[in-house]
């Protein structure tokens, strides 16, 4: 492939609790330690953010949208630090999905798993390019990797500080179910008018709030 890896280091997991939510529908509670930390010797393995990404790809890609104008959310409205579309798909992507290395019984040597993590590089390399931003088969292939990551029941995407909307609409993107919320009206406002208005007739966006 000739993609550059990243690994990051391990850190220590933080010790979240539930963030809840109170909305013209009533409350919500989302266990937010359950969805995004793993605690050591709970038999959990690890993401495949937390081990590799093909980093190049999605810098490229990245920095390509800066010059994409028709069609882009950020025609919208100018956002401070808006965050590109390409890098949200793929964190989202990678922060769900297992790496290789957690399913030794699948993967047994380094070679094997070093394959399939290939195979799921190529697919954040596709995944990332603007022009399958609505490519069904695509979505489609790096849905059935989430859901087969997550026993087919992907946990809730909470962005707490949605701003111009970027990581919101990438989660709807990939099939997720989301919460966003911003003190700032003109970022609910931008959101809105991104994922909560055109998604109106599905259930995929709950609220934003």
């Amino acid at each position: 492939m000739g993609s550059k890896d990243s690994r990051p280091k391990a850190h220590a997991p933080r010790k979240l609790s539930f963030w809840t939510f109170c909305t013209a529908n009533g409350e919500i509670k989302i266990d937010i330690g359950a969805i995004l930390t793993q605690s050591e010797g709970d038999g959990m393995g690890k993401k495949l953010i937390e081990v590799a990404l093909p980093l190049e790809a999605i810098n490229r890609e990245a920095a390509r949208e800066n010059y994409i104008y028709k069609g882009n959310p950020s025609a919208i409205h100018k956002w401070w630090a808006q965050r590109p579309l390409a890098a949200c798909r793929a964190v989202l992507f990678a922060s769900l999905v297992d790496d290789p290395s957690s399913h030794p019984e699948l993967f047994p040597t380094e070679e094997t798993q070093e394959r399939e993590r290939q195979r799921l590089f190529r697919l954040i390399e596709d995944l990332v390019k603007w022009e399958n931003s609505n490519n069904a088969k695509v979505l489609e292939q790096v849905r059935v990797e989430i859901r087969k990551s997550c026993g087919n029941n992907p946990p809730p995407v909470l962005d707490p500080f949605c701003g111009g909307g970027s990581i919101p609409l990438e989660a709807q993107r990939l099939g997720l179910e989301v919460y966003a919320s911003d003190l700032n009206p003109v970022a609910v406002l931008i959101t809105k008018a991104l994922i909560e208005i055109p998604s109106s007739t599905t259930t995929r966006i709950r609220n934003v709030m």
